[in-house]
């Protein structure tokens, strides 16, 4: 008796490869049948193949849309030198309210309900240059962490909770329930907090501690908590941190990505 076996190919999905330069974003007022390739009504369906960083300049202005119409954040007379988009949850309401914390070029910081009709920014004070401000939960009430030159702060709306006076952050970054920043003293050095509690920076294996580095990628530029790891982005460098809850777990990597000087 013969037998006989037939063995079908497995199909394969056919891949087409587009410029990036083409791509317009996602939309998902149209019907997906009807949008042109240069549309996407999610992001699943392209991928980033080389994986390299590309030389050039990130945001160059900041313009938000409202009601249709698209204008640059500005405050009239005031050059804004830095802008942070937050969520702030009013707990009577069943709503969260879209907030933006500005500092301008007189010194003060300013706050603004993006998703309100007729709103503009309000002064709420002057605490110093700003460096860098991160959302954060504190005691169960969002709000944004805020670094300045004369310390650390806490913002919700228009109430400013100053958390230390002592510790100046260049960059932060909430990563599993702790906050990781360099400080401003000391580039080569990346601190954290206690779980839990942004107030506390004492050194133990309980509470925080510090990783400190060399002088061959040169300074901390950015830290970014993305994909459940912290990158610290050196002057001349990239490093990839796994950073659990343990902090006798945390491990480094260096990525060899980018030959060129980080900005």
């Amino acid at each position: 008796m013969i037998r006989e076996y037939t063995t079908d190919k497995p199909l394969r999905p056919k891949r087409k490869t587009y410029k990036l330069s083409l791509f317009k974003g996602v939309n998902r007022l149209i019907a997906e049948e009807k949008l042109p390739f240069r549309f996407s009504p999610k992001s699943y369906n392209f991928s980033f193949d080389k994986g390299v960083l590309d030389l050039g300049y990130g945001v160059s202005a900041a313009n938000i849309t409202v009601n249709g119409s698209e204008w640059q954040i500005k405050k009239r007379g005031l050059d804004v030198k830095f802008l942070k988009l937050y969520h702030y949850t009013m707990h009577n309401a069943s709503y969260r309210l879209e907030k933006l914390l500005a500092y301008a070029d007189d010194g003060k910081i300013y706050d603004m309900t993006v998703n309100a009709l007729n709103t503009g920014f309000v002064p709420i004070g002057s605490y110093g240059e700003v460096l860098d401000a991160v959302p954060y939960a504190y005691n169960g009430r969002d709000g944004l962490l805020l670094s300045t030159s004369s310390g650390l702060y806490f913002v919700r709306e228009f109430t400013v909770t100053s958390f230390s006076f002592a510790d100046s952050f260049t960059t932060m970054c909430v990563h599993n329930d702790r906050v990781f920043a360099v400080l401003s003293l000391d580039q080569y050095r990346l601190c954290f907090s206690d779980d839990f509690d942004p107030t506390n920076w004492n050194i133990s294996l309980t509470e925080g501690g510090y990783v400190t580095f060399g002088a061959e990628m040169g300074k901390i530029v950015k830290l970014v908590s993305f994909g459940g790891q912290i990158f610290l982005f050196f002057e001349h460098g990239i490093m990839r941190m796994t950073a659990y809850n343990d902090q006798t777990e945390f491990r480094l990597q260096r990525l060899y990505l980018s030959p060129g000087t980080v900005y």
